[in-house]
């Protein structure tokens, strides 16, 4: 036997949880303390587990796939934003050789749906069909054609024939809440969240001065690198099959399901690659017009949406108006009154859920005492507005802290100190919830931190004017959960698998969607088993092959997924320490894992881990495997206190952002490297909000009028700010897997305001009241 250190393997490994205590392992999770010893392989910068593929080009989307047999669809558009279908005429398109189905309203499922639906718990308005008599938005769906051949199907939707009876059209939110033009039969107006805490209507009855802020944020698309495809397959043995790049499957699997009316056991739904997702692949899209069409056609059918379908078809960040009055006495913040317009497009969509997620996360920001929080979601004739990276939290921060800072600058006051006063503390009584008090905020941590590394002091005594340039510094503010609990259940399921030579597959539901969530899994697994990450293999979301997972929104997989593979891990642990302990025939407590092997401390007897696992095998018949669910109980906030400096161009209104510190609270970082990569693509998502990205509709006729690449505006790589820092406290939350929390949402929070904010100190606190802030803005702001 070679010579080891027993003492020296100890203290290379953490041990976390006491593994014996099975029935306990839940509970282990959430409250288990800071690891004191240095791990091997969380909190190392580890690359994408398929990042080579991407890099060589070598990982294969959907549309890269082969399928035998396969037709191809094409879908026709509406092109009025509002009216009745009187008729559609395809007797000629079906004559287009190598056309073999053609779907209409008059032929396809009439049972509404809810695109965004991801469990079968949700109950969100159901308002959508696969296709209407009555088209709602420019560019709606009104017939798909299967076809031989994209070309036979683009020829055929050229040849179908409808005439239209047009309605008026209703393209803002406040408008479309007041008009008589009813878009969907039920009218216009989504439920409304109004909460309130504490005492609004006497903080605004005694005070000595209200000010008032309103901010418009715009419809942004998404702009995933991928476009949208589906391939869907029915068997003639009435079973469905569709492969698309999803963020989850099992929302796919229950909307199809309600729509054919067939059974959970009848439909299938495999996740393929995603080329981004940021929340426009949460719900279902193309997957009932491809399910229809190969119904109709006895084929396996895709489509796939050129880049202009995708920005005028799928959706978009709800656009918004938010009108908030602030009461102030003796110079002081004494009550807060919002009034928050949501655009929602022509359907419900999640819309009315965002409200409920805004106002949660608002008290783990600002602990007002007095605050009234009025939402509400209206339906118009633009495209349908759904999840985007933050859900709500960009805009509704945005007019917040702006308004804040705001109040500061008409008082006369330092913005920053000025937040402090009544940013959220840990342990805070919560005045809108008193029985959820606000914990673990570090918020005030993450300003100090920034503050210092941005120089706020410093740069604030810089010189505000350079020959043509004016300069300007900003703070913002920001917070995302964790997960959806405690209010909706968080679930998620994994199955892992042990094999012969001792690597490992895991088996999950969770859609890695570019943030590394499958990177960080195998290094929560590794770290448990002590197993490199290159050893695991992850079996990705199929609804017949995978445990069942909510889906990838709400920053949920590291936070929810990290506890279910820190589950699943101990178990196999524990599996193969039982083990060990019966084959070198010594007390549980006296068996020690190592990489290769298992030991007796005492006896110093041992097993190689790959003759233990088939001395299992062949002895009691078993293969090593364990399959387990994770509900999360606990939703921490994570942290942003953002800096920067911008130049103004006072001939051309050009910004540019010349310094930018991001200071966040991710909890302890699995994976360093990732979690600055999310951050930094954060920043270049809220870049965009800020300064250039808006979805623009022609308010006469509804149609969009900047729909492709060469119009449509996004951040490229000279839009980032010259020097750029990110910086994270690294505090443990003991509630994270291994202490961690996510990033990918709460990364873009803060930056739009954070931007506008620099650019109002160089416009000499003028305020800015719409995004994007166009250089057009901002000469009429210099010329006032």
């Amino acid at each position: 036997m070679e010579n080891y250190s027993l003492e020296k393997e100890k203290i290379k490994r953490p041990n976390p949880i006491t593994f014996k205590e099975k029935e306990k392992i839940d509970i282990v999770v959430s409250e288990r303390k800071e690891d004191t010893i240095e791990p091997e392989y969380v909190g190392k910068r580890e690359i994408l587990a398929d990042g080579l593929l991407k890099a060589c080009g070598q990982l294969d989307y959907l549309d890269d796939m082969s399928f035998q047999d396969l037709l191809y669809g094409k879908i026709l558009r509406s092109t009025i934003a509002h009216g009745k279908i009187l008729s559609i005429d395809t007797e000629e398109a079906s004559k287009v050789p190598g056309v073999k189905a053609i779907a209409t309203w008059e032929n396809t499922s009439p049972i509404r749906y809810n695109s965004l639906v991801r469990s079968i718990k949700d109950d969100f308005g159901m308002t959508e069909k696969i296709f209407d008599n009555v088209v709602r938005q420019y560019g709606d769906r009104v017939a798909a054609v299967a076809a031989e051949t994209e070309e036979a199907a683009k020829e055929a939707i050229k040849k179908i024939r409808v005439e239209y009876e047009e309605y008026p059209g209703v393209y803002d939110p406040e408008e479309a809440y007041y008009s008589d033009i009813k878009i969907q039969p039920e009218g216009n107006r989504l439920p409304v969240t109004s909460r309130e805490a504490g005492d609004v209507e006497n903080a605004f009855r005694e005070a000595d001065d209200i000010i008032e802020y309103n901010l418009n944020t715009p419809m942004v698309h998404h702009l995933t690198l991928e476009p949208h495809v589906c391939v869907a397959k029915w068997d003639p043995g009435n079973e469905l099959t569709v492969w698309a790049p999803q963020q989850g499957v099992f929302g796919v699997q229950i909307n199809l399901c309600k729509i054919f009316e067939l059974p959970y056991s009848k439909v299938r739904a495999i996740r393929t690659p995603l080329g981004g997702g940021f929340g426009v692949k949460v719900g279902i899209i193309l997957e009932p017009i491809c399910a229809e069409l190969s119904r109709m056609a006895g084929r396996p059918v895709k489509i796939r949406l050129t880049r202009e379908e995708c920005m005028v078809s799928t959706w978009t960040r709800h656009s918004t108006k938010t009108y908030i009055r602030t009461a102030l006495k003796e110079g002081e913040i004494t009550g807060v009154d919002i009034r928050h317009f949501l655009n929602a497009g022509p359907h419900a969509s999640n819309t009315a859920s965002i409200p409920f997620a805004q106002v949660a996360k608002i008290y783990k920001l600002y602990n007002f005492e007095n605050l009234k929080f009025t939402a509400i979601p209206v339906l118009t004739n633009t495209p349908l507005q759904g999840a985007m990276r933050g859900f709500g939290s960009p805009q509704i921060f945005a007019a917040l802290d702006s308004a804040v800072e705001n109040v500061a600058i008409k008082c006369g006051k330092e913005p920053l100190e000025f937040r402090k006063k009544y940013t959220a503390k840990s342990n805070d009584y919560n005045y809108l919830d008193p029985k959820d008090a606000v914990d673990d905020c570090t918020i005030d941590r993450c300003i100090e931190k920034g503050k210092e590394v941005f120089d706020w002091e410093g740069k604030k005594l810089l010189p505000k004017t350079e020959g043509k340039y004016i300069y300007g510094n900003g703070i913002g503010l920001g917070v995302h959960d964790n997960g959806i609990a405690p209010n909706e259940p968080d679930i998620t399921g994994m199955t892992l698998s042990v094999y012969e030579d001792g690597s490992l597959c895991l088996s999950t539901g969770i859609c890695d969607h570019g943030g590394g969530s499958y990177t960080i899994l195998r290094q929560i697994i590794g770290e448990i088993l002590l197993v490199p990450p290159q050893k695991i293999s992850v079996e990705t979301p199929d609804t017949k092959e995978t445990p069942y997972d909510l889906g990838a929104y709400a920053s949920r997989n590291t936070w929810v997924g990290g506890n279910c593979a820190i589950k699943v891990a101990n178990q196999i642990k524990d599996k193969l320490l039982e083990y060990a302990k019966e084959y070198l025939e010594c007390e549980y407590e006296d068996v020690i894992m190592l990489e290769d092997r298992f030991i007796d401390k005492n006896n110093k007897k041992e097993i190689s881990r790959v003759d233990l696992i088939s001395w299992v095998f062949f002895t009691k018949k078993e293969k090593i495997m364990v399959s387990d669910y994770f509900s999360s109980k606990k939703n921490a906030g994570s942290y942003g206190a953002h800096f920067a400096r911008v130049r103004l161009d006072t001939e051309t209104g050009e910004v540019k952002i010349i310094d930018y510190v991001a200071c966040c609270d991710a909890g302890n970082p699995i994976n360093p490297m990732l979690l600055e990569g999310q951050v930094e693509g954060g920043i270049q998502n809220g870049i965009g909000l800020a300064l250039m990205e808006e979805l623009l509709v022609d308010k006469r006729s509804g149609r969009v009028l900047n729909g492709n690449l060469k119009k449509y505006k996004i951040p490229i790589a000279t839009d980032m700010p010259e020097n750029l820092r990110v910086v994270f406290l690294n505090v443990y939350e003991k509630a994270g897997p291994f202490g961690a929390k996510s990033i990918g949402e709460a990364a873009t929070v803060p930056v739009a305001h954070t931007v506008a904010h620099a650019i109002s100190d160089a416009l000499g606190g003028k305020e800015i009241n719409k995004y994007p802030i166009t250089p057009e803005m901002i000469l009429l702001k210099l010329k006032s």
